[in-house]
């Protein structure tokens, strides 16, 4: 909800400076990019957290559910199996999103 409102709050500024043909000016467009990959780094982490869903779900239903006393493994590995894998690809979009120039597009490096 955080990075809907952020890249809405970004939409709305970039609509605001557009001209009146509707075109971004140059000033607007490190914005524009910024807007752009905070979008797509939000669609990344929103793939990765289903992908780990899915393969924390299937490995406990179909392997784990059948073995009774393997209830226990069921409480204990399936939250960090989801955990290490979500972990990491917040990390990675934290680091692209502040740890290089390219993160807001080409017309920052100017």
């Amino acid at each position: 909800m955080l990075v809907t409102g952020g890249v809405l709050l970004m939409l709305i500024r970039l609509h605001r400076t557009a001209g009146r043909d509707g075109y971004l000016s140059p000033r607007s467009l490190p914005l524009a990019a910024a807007a752009a990959h905070v979008l797509a780094a939000a669609l990344r982490l929103l793939a990765a957290v289903a992908a780990a869903g899915v393969v924390a779900v299937v490995f406990a239903v179909f392997v784990l559910e059948r073995e009774a006393r393997m209830i226990w493994f069921i409480r204990e590995w399936v939250p960090f199996v989801l955990f290490v894998p979500l972990s990491f690809w917040v990390a990675q979009g934290v680091h692209s999103l502040l740890g290089s120039p390219e993160a807001v597009g080409p017309a920052a490096r100017v």
